[in-house]
């Protein structure tokens, strides 16, 4: 009886392992699912991420343009205003020598 008892130990330890080890497989079955769908939502968030980044980096890159572009507008309305007074003083000079001859137009006829 004593060897009968053994054996129905034996394999009653037998199922209880079998159970453990059934156990821990579906539980290891259900941690790798989970694991996955978290490496999918990390993945997500990295793609998200680098499209934001490549984003930032194309409008980064038109800010510069834009600011090289306006850099050349105001070198090229500096040099146009430049040339505008310039242009304004020579103007005033020929003004103020057409008035000198104007007054010394006047001051013939008033003889």
């Amino acid at each position: 009886m004593s060897d009968a008892i053994d054996i129905h130990m034996h394999e009653l330890l037998q199922v209880l392992q079998n159970t453990a080890s059934l156990d821990l497989l579906k539980e290891g079955t259900e941690l790798r699912a989970e694991n996955q769908a978290i490496k999918e939502e990390v993945e997500g968030i990295v793609d998200k991420f680098r499209t934001m980044v490549s984003e930032l980096e194309e409008v980064q890159h038109e800010g510069r343009r834009v600011r090289e572009d306006q850099h050349d507008m105001i070198q090229a309305l500096e040099t146009r205003v430049r040339e505008q007074t310039v242009l304004l003083q020579t103007n005033q000079e020929k003004i103020e020598k057409l008035e000198e001859v104007i007054g010394d137009l006047k001051a013939k006829l008033k003889r």
